[in-house]
């Protein structure tokens, strides 16, 4: 600070012992107000809605090409998509692998989440049914001429992965030790757009929606029927398919993502499809993701007697990825 005589310094250092009160009491009431948010983002003890399980669960693969474009996913993102658990608020069960770093990780994640809400459990793949099937996927991946989807039809370990989500649902239901009614899987990057992320725009979504404001919780989705499981529709179903026919031309009828259901329903539906998977494998020679399981069971579904119902939910106009409007539709903001 300069000053040209006495005067105009002290009439600068009197603006300055006026200014000194003002400046700390926005310090203070910005300490205050900031203080009283960061309880409330960091509250995770409450649970909104105890009626659904969420179940999920993760294992690591080398990285891997995702469709036909250059584009890969790698442990590394995953890692990244894992931090929206902690926003989550239902009764969560995560599977992952034994001594894997995703244990450690999503037990950071959950640290501010009540103990009693949520359960990891540490399996390894040698006692999985899915991962039981591994080496007749590979021999069947490893035919000469067969469809290359990455990495639905190339990475064998993949397809497992996504057979275990039926077997995992199974587990959790059995055991339902949260005692819900509602059953749901959730993939790990389903709501990626809330994970912490080093995208340069991620500052601009949270002006949108603040991250307290993203604290929810996941209910069945509106106009559901109990006696269904409820899947995100994104192409047309075509009739009496040949499973080797969908392979080929990696069609889906519905995302498996997400998917939601009461426990009695769900626990036949997975019986259901766990068996077609074998007979998929043992009877015709072919295996790609749970999506293209799920394609041939309903586009048969009279011959192949399938009881179970799916209703489907059709993102008819709203701005989320198609695959993933049922996960959106079903998510509910959480209000204090």
């Amino acid at each position: 600070m300069s000053c040209a005589n006495v005067t105009d310094c002290t009439r600068q250092f009197k603006c300055l012992l006026v200014m000194i009160p003002i400046v700390f009491t926005f310090f203070y009431a910005f300490i205050f107000i900031s203080k009283g948010f960061q309880e409330k983002i960091e509250n995770f003890s409450v649970v909104r809605d105890r009626r659904t399980t969420v179940v999920t669960g993760y294992f690591v693969l080398t990285k891997f090409q995702k469709g036909n474009k250059p584009l890969y996913f790698s442990s590394d993102l995953y890692k990244r998509w894992c931090s929206t658990f902690s926003l989550l608020l239902n009764p969560l069960i995560v599977y992952l692998e034994r001594n894997s770093s995703f244990v450690e990780i999503f037990k950071k994640i959950l640290s501010k989440h009540e103990p009693s809400r949520y359960k990891i459990i540490e399996v390894e793949r040698k006692d999985l049914w899915a991962f039981k099937l591994l080496p007749n996927i590979t021999k069947i991946f490893s035919k000469p001429g067969y469809p290359k989807h990455p990495p639905n039809t190339v990475v064998p370990e993949y397809s497992a992965v996504m057979h275990c989500k039926y077997e995992l649902m199974n587990r959790s239901i059995v055991e339902n030790p949260f005692k819900t009614n509602y059953f749901a899987w959730l993939d790990i990057g389903l709501f990626r757009d809330f994970a912490v992320s080093d995208d340069p725009y991620y500052f601009v979504k949270l002006i949108n929606e603040t991250l307290f404001s993203q604290k929810f919780y996941l209910d069945v989705p509106d106009n559901f029927d109990r006696s269904k499981v409820a899947y995100t529709e994104v192409y047309d179903l075509s009739k009496n398919m040949k499973p080797c026919d969908i392979v080929n031309e990696n069609m889906v009828w519905v995302c498996g993502c997400y998917f939601v259901g009461g426990g009695e329903v769900l626990l036949r539906w997975c019986g259901e499809y766990m068996r077609a998977v074998e007979e998929m494998i043992g009877q015709h020679d072919c295996v790609s993701t749970d999506q293209q399981v799920i394609y041939w069971l309903f586009s048969n579904r009279k011959n192949l007697k399938v009881s179970t119902s799916i209703q489907t939910y059709t993102n008819m106009s709203s701005n989320v990825d198609p695959w993933f409007y049922l996960g959106y539709l079903s998510r509910r903001k959480y209000k204090t």
